[in-house]
């Protein structure tokens, strides 16, 4: 069916996604989008979540469409907004997460170069274009309004359709404005392509023929296997042969995680062979998006929807384009087929201690726990083994933490719900569950388990979790530094100074200390943080009982232990933080404090000044340090008078905050200088003549600060941090 519409472009934008199902628009709002939103306004069926950052929104549409399976739709700003998309659509670009990026433009014949615009030369678009899916699928209307429930239509359909991924499309802000514009549009339409069928059967044969044939074949089911829910033929299949199941970098559990046949990570270890006997001789990959690394076994084959990651760097013996529940039933009915019962019934005999490796593994962590149980700090392990104890078994985890431990916790379509960012941009985690929970709805819990180093790019998502009332209960897994980044340099550079030294630049995370619970309550989500293992068990029940008992998003900060090599480094480099105080006269100073290894202030020296044109910067930019003996360092000091001229005009442009900040850096700059030749005059014995230059100084500065037009006396000190 088709029907006619008429109204701003806005309104046909809106009419369209409403025909094609979209219930939820993620946004954080723009001014280039004033036709969209006048539109919703209106029309009032479509659900807006904000969030107050585009990552966050992106991560938030990211989640639903992986729990909800629909399209998640956002609503983004111009060039400079749509950029800061760009982490959060790298992994749904890696993922083949179906998402739709919808934003204003400001293109224009007239002036091709405005504020948030792209630069002279390049459209919207064209800039977003290499982190849409397979780097093609990004759009542009900017002239023809009947183009915009088009290129909608389009776009829904180019996010859905195997291979799936994000597709980014930019409309022009005065088409969204203009009013009686008309349009035809698919009533209820859906906008999809029906998927290709089951492989033929001459294929099925061919591969069930060479699994059976095969000493060791090793099973990998990638992502489309979950999206497709084709698990229950997974693990039938994995079942008829007996084979060990491995998986490769994955954001949903494919194969449940503790299935007796499930032996962990891709590449097979040389543990595998010597615990087993048996050399992995062909590899059957099943809906994989790629290999992380290299494919060491003889004969490949590999199936699913995606031939674009098929085969790019490993080759392949068979390989077919194909749906995959009744093409996993197709292989595992013919393998009684073309082969005969002594060799069917032969295989578990063969592979009989594939299991028992599988169960070395959950042992060896099962074990690592216990020998942690009494530790006063709470370790990965134990924390691992009381959310297996305790989380309901519906549960859908998001996690954003590399280092956090999963082994012991049953994951996979007949247990708890997992996902992952999977490009690893971090930024993903509270964004995603969000999004999730949305997708879900409140009967099932969901839970967010994430690293602190993950939470610091999206701690503002904490706001949207309040305001939409997602109840989330948030584990975070705090270690006070980059893990896995530091077990990475030490694997690539085991000899260096670094490692041997244990000082790791820029990855110790608790100088200072981050109060995340605190940080969660300002933002309206209660917690409490968890420094010993004996709060660990009460905590986890509070949370599971506040999130699903009573509705409300909960925050727990678990404080655990660090693993690895350098796990008890706490270097930091030396900061450098200046220190404000009042001096008799309660003007305020500013000196340098020059920190030592341990982190801590052990001297101030120098008098932070201004510098001609960059006052913006005084207290953030690097500063330039020399020698200043043992374990010390001061800062090269500037006076340059011309910068006095900037000063009226810079403080009335940016407000009383920087008057303020320049009211602290006057006083400074006049207390150094008194103290300089206040310590000559006192040399020299002459104290009269001190006094007379300490009274014409303070004159002046009077005369200046009544010429300032931003100046505002600061009755209190500032905090300076």
């Amino acid at each position: 069916m088709r029907k006619t519409i008429t109204g701003t472009g806005g309104m046909l934008l809106v009419q369209t996604l409403k025909d094609a199902g979209v219930e939820y628009l993620f946004t954080n709002p723009g001014s280039a989008e004033t036709g969209i939103f006048a539109a919703l306004s209106e029309d009032q069926d479509q659900k807006l979540i904000v969030g107050k950052h585009e990552g966050l929104v992106a991560a938030m549409a990211d989640g639903y469409h992986r729990t909800s399976g629909k399209v998640g739709v956002i609503i983004a700003h111009v060039m400079g907004g749509s950029w800061q998309l760009a982490g959060q659509l790298f992994n749904a670009q890696i993922a083949g997460s179906s998402l739709l990026v919808i934003a204003g433009d400001w293109a224009s014949e007239l002036q091709d170069f405005r504020g948030l615009a792209p630069f002279p030369g390049l459209t919207q678009a064209e800039s977003m274009r290499p982190i849409t899916k397979d780097a093609r699928a990004a759009y542009q209307v900017a002239a023809n309004p009947a183009a915009i429930t088009v290129a909608t239509t389009r776009a829904l359909r180019e996010a859905t359709t195997p291979p799936t991924g994000p597709v980014y499309l930019s409309i022009s802000a005065e088409l969204l404005l203009r009013e009686g514009l008309e349009a035809q549009i698919g009533e209820a339409a859906a906008y999809q392509i029906e998927r290709p069928g089951p492989a033929r059967a001459k294929t099925v044969e061919a591969i069930a023929r060479k699994l059976g044939e095969a000493k060791c074949p090793v099973l990998m089911f990638g992502d489309d296997v979950w999206r497709e829910r084709a698990g229950v033929e997974a693990v039938r299949l994995a079942e008829a042969l007996e084979a060990p199941v491995f998986a490769t970098r994955q954001i949903f559990p494919n194969f449940p995680t503790r299935h007796p046949l499930y032996c962990g990570m891709y590449p097979v270890s040389k543990d595998f062979e010597k615990v087993t006997g048996l050399k992995p001789d062909l590899i059957f990959m099943v809906g994989v998006q790629g290999v992380h690394g290299g494919v060491a076994e003889p004969f490949v084959i590999q199936i699913g929807q995606n031939p674009v990651l098929m085969g790019r760097h490993y080759p392949l013996d068979i390989a077919a384009q194909c749906e995959l529940p009744d093409t996993l039933r197709g292989i595992a009915a013919a393998l009684t087929r073309v082969h005969a019962a002594d060799t069917v019934s032969g295989w578990a005999r063969q592979r009989e201690k594939v299991r028992a490796y599988a169960k070395l593994l959950i042992s060896r962590e099962e074990d690592l726990a216990r020998e942690h149980e009494h530790d006063v700090i709470v370790h990965p392990s134990v924390l691992e083994t009381h959310l297996a104890q305790l989380l309901p078994k519906n549960t859908m985890m998001v996690q954003e933490s590399s280092t956090a431990r999963t082994s012991l916790l049953s994951f996979g379509h007949d247990a708890m719900g997992w996902t992952r960012s999977g490009g690893g941009s971090l930024g993903f985690g509270v964004g995603a569950a969000i999004g999730a929970k949305i997708g879900v709805g409140r009967e099932r819990p969901v839970v967010l388990h994430l690293g602190d180093g993950a939470l610091t790019y999206s701690a503002a998502g904490f706001w949207s979790m309040a305001r939409y009332n997602t109840a989330i209960l948030t584990i975070i897994s705090n270690n006070e530094t980059y893990q896995v980044v530091r077990t990475n340099w030490a694997r690539e550079v085991p000899d260096s100074k670094m490692v041997h030294t244990g000082k790791y630049p820029g990855l110790y995370l608790d100088a200072p200390a981050t109060d995340y619970a605190g940080l969660a309550r300002s933002q309206g989500v209660d917690g409490e943080t968890v420094k010993t293992l004996k709060e660990l068990e009460p905590a986890l029940r509070r949370g599971i009982e506040r999130t699903t008992r009573e509705n409300k998003p909960y925050v727990i900060d678990v404080k655990v232990s660090r693993e690895g090599i350098g796990a008890d480094s706490t270097w930091c480099s030396r900061p450098i933080r200046p220190i404000c105080f009042v001096g008799r006269d309660r003007s305020p100073r500013v000196r340098l404090a020059i920190g030592g290894d341990d982190g801590k202030p052990v001297r101030a020296c120098g008098v932070a000044d201004e510098r001609p044109g960059e006052r913006e910067e005084v207290l953030h930019e690097p500063l330039r340090l020399e020698a200043a003996g043992r374990g010390h360092a001061r800062r090269n000091l500037h006076d340059d008078r011309r910068g006095r001229r900037y000063r009226g005009r810079d403080d009335a442009q940016s407000g009383a905050g920087r008057a303020v900040a320049l009211a602290v850096l006057r006083r400074c700059r006049r207390r150094r200088r008194l103290d300089e030749e206040g310590q000559g005059a006192r040399r020299d014995g002459a104290h009269g003549r001190d006094r007379g230059r300490r009274v014409r100084l303070d004159e002046r500065d009077q005369r200046s600060d009544r010429r300032d037009p931003g100046h505002v006396e600061a009755e209190d000190p500032p905090q300076v941090s």
